[in-house]
């Protein structure tokens, strides 16, 4: 059974000092390839910097909804969220804030073809190369609370790897 865990951050500023906070929510995508368990980060559309997909919420749109979105027209992803949000995060943007609800998402479908596709690099990594990846601790945190919640579905995928190899 997955456990809840929320972990609450701010990448910049006090938010406190804005009166107004814009919502956004997140994906972390993940699938079980051949490799075993991978993470799908893709690059921001000015820095080109690696992050997961997020944005937004449109008026009456949950955070599971927004967040399945985003990975679809992010990342060019499809399939479902898994249990309770990951946790959130805040940051300062062009003189906005925002806060960022995170959410695990378990990936049905990768499309070769997709909205933003032209404007991002969309990349499956493991959970170290992820790491790696992400320059923002924010980010890095959340993806070890998902690597915390899917840490049995690891060790089963290094299994079936090393069996599919042996086969």
């Amino acid at each position: 059974m997955l456990k809840s865990q929320e972990v609450t951050m701010t990448d910049s500023a006090d938010l406190n000092a804005t009166p107004s906070i814009r919502l956004q929510a997140g994906a972390v995508p993940y699938r079980i390839g051949d490799s075993g368990l991978e993470f799908c980060l893709i690059t921001t559309r000015r820095s080109g910097r690696w992050s997961i997909p997020k944005g937004c919420l449109r008026e009456h749109e949950t955070i599971e909804s927004a967040a399945l979105c985003e990975a679809l027209e992010e990342a060019g992803v499809t399939g479902a969220i898994v249990g309770e949000p990951l946790g959130q995060y805040a940051y300062r943007k062009r003189g906005e804030s925002f806060s960022v609800s995170v959410l695990l998402m378990e990936v049905a479908h990768s499309s070769q073809v997709w909205k933003e596709g032209a404007q991002r690099q969309r990349c499956w990594a493991s959970f170290h190369r992820a790491v790696e990846m992400l320059d923002r601790p924010s980010l890095v945190q959340l993806l070890e609370v998902a690597m915390g919640r899917l840490g049995s579905h690891a060790d089963e995928s290094s299994t079936d790897t090393r069996n599919r190899a042996s086969a």
